[in-house]
């Protein structure tokens, strides 16, 4: 069976200074808008590619949208910008909606708030029967890469500076943290039905909680979720998306397009080469601080949970800087490139750059402020202003323009 990506990019809406702008309800009234969508802040929009086969028809699909996007923003004054969290340069409002209305109901105002100043490529690849519970688990293998390599979030909606990846210590340590099962990577699963278990758990988490502060008919909270959309989990599955359902990946920082092709690609290709070799997939040895893991064409031996955990802490601090970390990506690549037909291997080439400069985006970002003299508290908000448009420039390079769209 040939498998199929898709994504969703969550863009942040910004003036020439690099300051947020509340104008996403103006620019999707617009019947030139049509197509894009709502994402949960006035300062955001969201870009829904169709699912796609290669990475190489996915470039051409996200490319024509992003370009049609930037023109209708041109004409009203803003620019897209792919920023993992707000840094603090203006605040998002929000379009109130019966959904959006029930997020303070059940995760409180605080952890609302915090949940608006984030964006996020989400990464839908189709469910291929017989081996939903293989995909599942190797996606949890890959969570700490996905944010690793595309992290722009080293500033908070706050300006601090302290995470390589604040986007993911937001939603897992802090809006969520009464709700783990809803935000937190969790071990591997052993069949689909515990799957649907822990989904079906959260959705009945958030039903209690909903009922309980709104005193409102559950048909109402039954209309606005259900157990497949709960939270803000690092993985979804989705059986209502294309003819087989969808696995949906949530723990991406949103980039550059080359960035994102090239998380897509690391993604597809691991999957692709799993499934079509038929290579069965293993754990490693659940010992404290041993890192036994392997990706060949013979086995897959995923790392214990513990090792994820570790991993998972370390890229949110520092990236992929750390060695066991590097290590561990290197080997992913590796496997990943060999799943790919020709055409689609060039879009690793981002990745391969990354671990020879031992830099990720966010390392980028926070380069360019100290080069700029604009590092530190100091500089709240001109330091984020400043990033936004650092990641604008990025952003356009990644389309290969540097003028005006219209």
């Amino acid at each position: 069976m040939i498998s199929t990506i898709g994504a969703e990019l969550e863009y942040h809406l910004v003036d020439k200074e690099g300051y947020l702008m509340n104008i996403a309800p103006s620019i999707l009234s617009d019947p030139r808008g049509k197509e894009f969508c709502y994402e949960s802040s006035n300062a955001r929009i969201e870009i829904n590619s169709s699912p796609c086969e290669t990475i190489e028809e996915i470039h051409q699909d996200l490319e024509e949208r992003i370009i049609r996007l930037e023109k209708i923003c041109e004409e009203y004054g803003t620019m897209i910008v792919p920023t993992g969290s707000e840094y603090g340069a203006g605040s998002g409002t929000q379009k109130w909606t019966p959904r959006l209305e029930a997020y303070p109901l059940i995760i409180g105002e605080h952890s609302n708030r915090l949940i608006k100043t984030i964006s996020a490529m989400h990464a839908h690849l189709s469910q291929q029967p017989g081996r939903v519970v293989d995909q599942f688990n190797l996606f949890t293998a890959l969570d700490p890469v996905a944010y690793a390599i595309t992290s722009t979030s080293p500033l908070s909606y706050e300006g601090k500076n302290s995470l390589n990846c604040h986007r993911i210590n937001l939603v897992r340590n802090l809006a969520f943290n009464e709700f783990p099962l809803h935000s937190q990577l969790l071990d591997y699963v052993h069949s689909v039905e515990e799957i649907d278990g822990r989904d079906r758990e959260k959705y009945q988490q958030w039903s209690n909680r909903w009922l309980m502060r709104s005193g409102k008919p559950i048909e109402i909270f039954s209309s606005l979720f259900n157990s497949q959309n709960t939270g803000f989990s690092p993985i979804r599955k989705r059986d209502n998306f294309g003819p087989t359902g969808t696995l949906e990946v949530r723990s991406f920082d949103i980039a550059s397009l080359d960035i994102l092709l090239a998380a897509l690609a690391l993604y597809k290709g691991t999957n692709d080469r799993m499934i079509n070799e038929n290579i069965e997939v293993s754990f490693g040895k659940d010992v404290k601080d041993r890192q036994e893991y392997s990706f060949s064409p013979k086995r897959i031996i995923l790392p214990n949970y513990h090792t994820l955990k570790n991993f998972e802490e370390k890229t949110i601090n520092s990236g992929i800087r750390s060695d066991d970390f590097f290590n561990y990506l290197t080997s992913i690549l590796a496997f990943a490139e060999d799943g790919l037909p020709k055409e689609d291997k060039k879009y690793l080439d981002p990745l391969k750059l990354m671990l020879t400069e031992r830099m990720n985006p966010a390392d980028k970002i926070m380069a360019y402020l100290k080069s700029n003299g604009h590092y530190g508290p100091t500089y709240f908000p001109e330091q984020g202003a400043l990033a936004t448009l650092y990641l604008r420039n990025e952003h356009l390079k990644s389309l290969g323009r540097t003028t005006p769209f219209n």
